[in-house]
């Protein structure tokens, strides 16, 4: 639907604001609703909706494909489906290419799907910053329910993500060579391992952030450092670990930064106590997160 390049050795900026973009659909390349060939992409208060790639070669990405410069901001993204089963079918609502830059605030991603590979909703190959966005029940049938990164470094913050589902990696599913997640809310996602977050390959980073009943059905309901990839780290800092008691919450090559909690959370490190964590609810910032209850044990 959009195409946002000219071929030509001149860096262009475009900028998409308040449009509703709905049943995107390219048989070839990438960018089903908008495609930035390049160039420094802004959607500012956008709704992408109920686009998918088709099961073809060359098809790259759900509905927004970028190799250039993408800045999201106020966005949302719904009902968008990544179906190759390929590598190529990687990120249901936004894929970002290696050498790429993707900046992602204030955005709802809500039933994204990659039903053949990674990324329910988002998928970056390339550099990516994300704060202060909600996903929910973005679906994923290897890694990542909700984002998968690949390669370059990575943030998350500020963000909650639930009801998201995977293979591996019910939220997140990690091969960036350094993610930091700070300030974030995981709740009620799932997959076969690591309903949370699963580090693959990589450092990585966890602070001042919150797992609430994510769920595994083989190892690690909270999140899990793969440990065959030697050398690199997984740092857990001011985290909240609350998981079902007689199941592995944590799992792999971890080290304890301090001031983490664990409740009827086994081989998670902190201490042992229940923070009385409260429902999703809005709580006074961008996310709905889970409110301290009086006497809780993270206080």
């Amino acid at each position: 639907l959009f195409h946002v390049g000219d071929g030509s050795a001149t860096t262009i900026n475009v900028t998409l604001r308040q449009l509703s973009i709905r049943y995107g659909r390219a048989m070839s390349g990438g960018g089903h609703a908008v495609e930035n060939d390049g160039e420094v992409l802004t959607l500012e208060d956008v709704t992408v909706s109920d686009s998918d790639q088709p099961d073809v070669v060359g098809a790259l990405g759900g509905a927004v494909h970028s190799s250039g410069t993408l800045t999201v901001t106020g966005s949302s993204f719904s009902n968008n489906d990544a179906n190759y089963n390929s590598s190529y079918g990687c990120g249901g609502a936004i894929r970002s290419e290696a050498g790429s830059s993707l900046t992602v605030t204030g955005s709802q991603f809500t039933q994204n799907g990659s039903q053949a590979w990674g990324g329910g909703a988002i998928c970056a190959w390339g550099q990516a910053t994300i704060s202060d966005s909600t996903f929910a029940y973005n679906t994923s049938q290897a890694g990542g329910g909700a984002i998968q990164f690949e390669g370059a470094p990575a943030q998350l913050s500020g963000s909650t993500l639930t009801g998201n589902q995977a293979a591996s990696g019910g939220a997140i599913h990690s091969n960036s060579v350094n993610l930091l997640i700070v300030n974030s809310t995981f709740s009620g996602n799932s997959a076969v391992n690591a309903g949370g977050v699963d580090i693959r390959t990589g450092s990585a980073t966890i602070v001042n952030s919150t797992f609430a009943d994510n769920i595994a059905s083989g190892t690690a309901d909270a999140y899990q450092k793969q440990v065959w990839d030697g050398g690199t780290t997984l740092s857990v800092v001011n985290t909240i670990v609350s998981g079902r008691s007689g199941y592995e919450a944590c799992f792999g090559s971890f080290s304890d930064g301090g001031g983490n909690v664990a409740y009827r959370a086994s081989g998670c490190p902190g201490v042992t106590g229940n923070p009385l964590l409260q429902s999703l609810a809005s709580n006074g910032g961008p996310t709905q997160t889970m409110a301290l209850g009086t006497g809780s044990s993270a206080l």
